[in-house]
């Protein structure tokens, strides 16, 4: 049943774009690869300001500089907060 909606889809995009119905399925798997692709490099920037955000909090508690600290602990809150928020979407769409 799937494969007769995704063959219809391709005919559609085919005919509306007046391309091969194979040349079709390339468009739009590249399409959904490149999509996949800006996801996890926002995934892993975001992973990685959390990392940097815990790593320093450490050093703003060793140069006991509590304003920082508490910075850096509120960013690391938002930047995993905004990750699982984008996951949940992203796994509600699929």
């Amino acid at each position: 049943m799937t494969g007769s909606w995704q063959s219809l889809r391709l005919k559609m995009m085919a005919k509306a774009f007046s391309l091969s119905p194979i040349h079709a399925k390339l468009e739009t798997s590249s399409c959904i690869v490149r999509g996949k692709l800006q996801m996890r490099i926002i995934f892993l920037l975001l992973a990685i300001l959390a990392v940097g955000s815990m790593a320093s909090i450490g050093i703003f508690i060793a140069e006991q500089n509590v304003v920082m600290m508490f910075v850096s602990i509120l960013l690391m809150i938002v930047s995993m907060a905004v990750g699982f928020v984008l996951k949940a979407r992203l796994r509600k769409q699929a």
